[in-house]
């Protein structure tokens, strides 16, 4: 595994990590006035972010871990 390999998987995993964290703490502290608001773009929105979020870390365990689906995954998830 090549130093990149490493650089890519633990961007991914951080990106991953950063992007659920932001949600659950803004969700959590109630900073989502659209929540209140029944707004159904904000589900949207946030599905989509939780999903780029779980692909991410799927992307940056695999590339990581050597999977042989690394490259195509951490592509997808990194907008490649």
């Amino acid at each position: 595994m090549t130093p990149s390999d490493w650089y890519v998987g633990i961007l991914c995993v951080a990106m991953g990590i950063a992007i659920a964290g932001l949600w659950v703490v803004l969700l959590v502290t109630r900073q989502v006035p659209e929540i209140g608001a029944h707004d159904a773009a904000i589900y949207y929105h946030l599905s989509a972010e939780l999903a780029l979020a779980a692909g991410l870390l799927a992307a940056g365990l695999a590339t990581i871990g050597r999977a042989s689906f690394a490259v195509p995954l951490s592509a997808a998830a990194l907008g490649g």
